[in-house]
């Protein structure tokens, strides 16, 4: 399986991005009461629709549904349509970690620069921040997550904060594609699930 490169620029209109959690729930069928179980597995499903383009931009796409290979190969698909934050210093993991929760460090000093409902990826998980991250002076915070990270992060795993892509493959095959007589691409939708 190998990373392919994503079609630039994206013309997404849009991104719908699902956090599936594994829950199972049962209800009393004689008082009705609800029993959940939070198994703490999450993943990202999405669609992502793409406006019309030119036959030219149609290309790129038409290279990169080809290299994809169905479901075989992942991407890097963006999900914001530009930065979250306009400052340029590198985020890093501050240690080992794991969990629901990562230090890092290169954020600004003594500052709020990342609010809860922002995204991040962390080493090609994208993740949900449930709290605001306030730093010290010297530019170390805490991330929460709504769900745990998969696997231990390593000290000075580079932290995406301001441009966060979500790691995807196509769950069967491509979308179609479908080129008018105008040489042009008609709008389309596709959906992804995270890939991991």
């Amino acid at each position: 399986m190998a990373i392919i490169p994503y079609p630039n620029p994206t013309f997404h209109e849009q991104v719908q991005l699902r956090p599936m959690v594994a829950v199972q729930s049962n209800r009393s069928e004689l008082t009705g009461a609800r029993q959940a179980l939070d198994t703490g597995y999450a993943w990202w499903e999405a669609t992502v629709v793409v406006e019309p383009m030119d036959g030219v931009c149609e290309r790129a796409w038409r290279v990169f549904t080809g290299r994809a290979r169905g479901s075989a190969h992942s991407f890097r698909l963006p999900i914001l349509e530009g930065p979250q934050h306009s400052w340029t210093s590198t985020v890093r993991a501050r240690g080992a970690g794991s969990g629901y929760s990562l230090v890092v460090d290169g954020l600004p000093g003594s500052a709020t620069p990342l609010l809860a409902g922002y995204y991040v990826t962390v080493g090609d998980q994208l993740m949900l921040l449930d709290e605001d991250v306030a730093t010290s002076a010297a530019g170390v915070g805490t991330l929460r997550f709504h769900s745990p990270l998969r696997r231990i992060v390593a000290d000075d795993t580079v932290i995406e904060t301001s441009n966060p892509w979500l790691l995807a493959c196509f769950p069967q095959n491509a979308p179609p594609l479908t080129r008018t007589f105008e040489l042009a691409q008609d709008g389309f939708s596709f959906d992804v699930m995270e890939a991991y």
